[in-house]
């Protein structure tokens, strides 16, 4: 599971989860070496890795997409999170999602207190045609549920922040304003620009209510 510089391939930490759950009860009171116990065996050494490759990291990308604003797109420090992995293109453009762990937003698979930055670039998009750039790069938002999917996305990401911990929050104002979304939380931002049409705020954990 491991690169040749020490980053992990995708893992999808739900999946690795239910099926240690499903296998468990079938291995674990195998006395000789079985093809079951041999995949759970490697389930579970999948799952270590997985966990110390996040306490490795010191920083969440909440949802990476394409890494686009990154200047180092592999960063050592970082963990990068989506709830896709695709790879294709589209209008002759390449658009490559390709996460360190699969998961979603709204439900952050690691415990509380676990990074000092967090990073949420969510979707900000309500209205995308089905087969466009703009859908195909940034994802697309719920029409009926993005209220509560954002309130969730914030509340997640503070919780896997430590105490006085980072949050760097970026919207684009281009069908819904940053007041709006603002309007959905309890978090109040310290400062960024509060002009133009893409927003960059910054939140701090315990301060920020």
């Amino acid at each position: 599971m491991e690169g040749s510089e020490g980053r992990c391939n995708t893992v999808n930490l739900e999946e690795v989860i239910n099926q240690l759950i499903n296998l468990r009860g079938h291995c674990e009171n195998f006395i000789e070496p079985s093809n079951e116990f041999c995949i759970w065996k490697k389930n579970v050494k999948a799952l270590e890795i997985a966990i110390n490759f996040v306490k490795g990291n010191r920083i969440l990308d909440a949802c990476c997409g394409s890494r686009m604003f990154w200047f180092d797109k592999n960063n050592e420090d970082t963990c990068y999170m989506d709830n896709r992995k695709e790879e294709f293109e589209i209008h002759g453009k390449y658009v490559n999602v390709n996460p360190d762990i699969v998961a979603d937003f709204r439900n952050i698979p690691f415990p509380d207190s676990t990074f000092y930055l967090v990073v949420f670039d969510p979707p900000h998009l309500k209205w995308a045609g089905p087969n466009g750039i703009m859908k195909a790069q940034y994802g697309q938002l719920n029409k009926n549920t993005w209220k509560d999917d954002l309130a969730k996305g914030f509340e997640e990401c503070m919780r896997v922040l430590k105490s006085n911990g980072t949050l760097v929050f970026k919207w684009s104002d281009s069908q819904i304003n940053v007041k709006e979304v603002l309007k959905l939380i309890p978090f109040k931002p310290l400062f960024g620009n509060q002009r133009g049409n893409t927003h960059w705020m910054v939140f701090m954990k315990d301060q920020a209510k």
